[in-house]
């Protein structure tokens, strides 16, 4: 990704964050840090939405996915 770039999906594929900026440029990622608010992170198109909601939110935590290499 680059800077100036929104993404606009985020989805888990064969052990590998694929992200996809709103021009249609894809990119590979082992791990991502989503820093925007939680209301933008739920309008991103994908399976991130069904991950997240895997796990328990606290105003005070953050959360960090990634996929293990093993």
């Amino acid at each position: 990704m680059y800077y100036d770039t929104t993404l606009s999906e985020l989805s888990l594929q064969a052990d590998r964050f694929i992200a996809t900026a709103s021009g249609q440029q894809k990119d590979e990622f082992d791990c991502v840090v989503l820093t925007m608010p939680v209301p933008q992170v739920l309008q991103l198109r994908g399976d991130i939405t069904q991950i997240l909601g895997k796990f328990l939110y606290s105003h005070y935590l953050g959360i960090t996915a990634g996929v293990s290499a093993e």
